[in-house]
Order: structure tokens, then C-alpha cells, then sequence
């Protein structure tokens, strides 16, 4: 079995290891599966770097030949779930004034172990994901 946070890239011809390393620095691709596996696990657990990327990888080569029917669903469910935070803070802030903006700041999140949403923001904005 390998490593889930192993990436596993061959290098190119005549290509040595710190070119591959700035080369997978440099990816867009590399990067963009690097964010998936750390901030999904909360929701799918623990993804393979190298599966992502090859995924990614197909993705790209879909759109590149001209198939953007999963990336504007990807940007739709987007808008919506942005749209959907977005109205939740708003209310939020307009329940509570200018307190809950003021406790989003970040020298009180730094202050805050538990984020900025305390008791009374969950209560403002219907509960939330954690009730």
C-alpha cells in the first residue's frame, strides 16, 4: 500500500530532482490536489495525493477538449453554496449589529480557541452545521 500523501511523479527525461520538485511546485494541477486532500478529509477522509491528481489531471483534459458541463456544474453548486453563506452572515450581522462583524474580526478569532462563532451567532443563523 502507498502513501496517501505521496505524490508520485515520474521525472521527464534528463530532468533532475529539483527541476521535477520546482516543476510540481509550479503546477497548478499539484497544488489544487494538495488542497483537496487536506481540506476534505473532514468530509471524505483521507484522500490518495496521487489519485487526486491523476483526477484532476483527467478533469482538465475533459475541459481542454471542450466537455464544460461538470465545470459549470462545479461553479452553479458553487454560487449556490456561496450564496447560501452569504445569507446566513447577513443575517446574522443585521440580528446582531455590529457585534457579530466586530467578533469576526481576526484579532478576536486569534483570541477565540473555538472561531468566531460563539452560542448567540449559532442561534442567529438557524443552528448552523454543528446545531
Amino acid at each position: 500500500m502507498t502513501d496517501k500523501k505521496t505524490l508520485n511523479v515520474p521525472p521527464k527525461e534528463g530532468q533532475n530532482r529539483e527541476q521535477l520538485i520546482a516543476d510540481i511546485a509550479l503546477s497548478g494541477l499539484a497544488n489544487g490536489a494538495l488542497l483537496v486532500t487536506d481540506y476534505s478529509k473532514s468530509a471524505y477522509g483521507e484522500l490518495g495525493l496521487s489519485e487526486c491528481m491523476d483526477t484532476l489531471r483527467q478533469k482538465v483534459t475533459g475541459i481542454q477538449g471542450g466537455n464544460l458541463a461538470e465545470v459549470e456544474a462545479l461553479l452553479i453548486a458553487q454560487a449556490v453554496s456561496l450564496d447560501a453563506i452569504y445569507t446566513a452572515l447577513t443575517a446574522a450581522a443585521f440580528l446582531d449589529g455590529a457585534g457579530f462583524l466586530e467578533r469576526c474580526r481576526p484579532d478576536h478569532v486569534a483570541g477565540n480557541p473555538h472561531g468566531a462563532i460563539d452560542q448567540r451567532d449559532r442561534r442567529a443563523v438557524g443552528g448552523g452545521l454543528h446545531g
